[in-house]
């Protein structure tokens, strides 16, 4: 055995580490981005932090590491403590109240953050700057989603028919 690993007990606690890494990276971003220090932030400040990091593309190996669910971290994974700490948790929010344009943000924004790391033709700067305001104006309240409809409940008993 080599090099780093002797740091380190085994190598699911090198990974720990790694994965550790990249949550505290990411959560000193999203602080600096904030320009204030978080607990003097609101919601929607943070949400604007989140939103503009998501233009920050990772690398094809940290995308990796983040995807890897081998590793057990006896609850909330790193980059799940962040995502907890910078958005609003989906068993908190209702449609239609003051956290659901905030969550749909942090989702639009997961979805950016994806496509500027993966994307081979980047986003023009007019382009990100439209969809930086839009995504923005959602998290600040400007703009507001209509709740989506919710299907019927199923009955108790009842079997989904599909057509054959």
């Amino acid at each position: 055995r080599g090099g780093i690993i002797y740091h380190f007990p085994s190598k699911t606690e090198l990974l720990r580490a790694m994965y550790e890494h990249l949550a505290d990276g990411w959560d000193r971003q999203l602080v600096s981005l904030l320009g204030k220090p978080y607990d003097e932030s609101t919601a929607a400040e943070r949400i604007s932090a989140y939103v503009q990091a998501a233009f920050t593309p990772s690398t094809r190996d940290d995308i990796a590491l983040l995807a890897e669910s081998s590793i057990d971290f006896d609850g909330a994974s790193p980059a799940h403590r962040v995502i907890e700490r910078w958005s609003p948790r989906p068993a908190t929010i209702a449609p239609g109240d003051e956290q659901f344009n905030l969550f749909v943000a942090r989702l639009i924004a997961d979805g950016l953050w994806l496509n500027s790391s993966l994307d081979t033709a980047p986003m023009t700067r007019e382009l990100r700057a439209a969809v930086l305001d839009l995504v923005e104006s959602l998290g600040a309240g400007t703009v507001q989603l209509q709740s989506v409809p919710q299907p019927p409940a199923k009955r108790p008993g009842s079997r989904s028919r599909r057509k054959k």
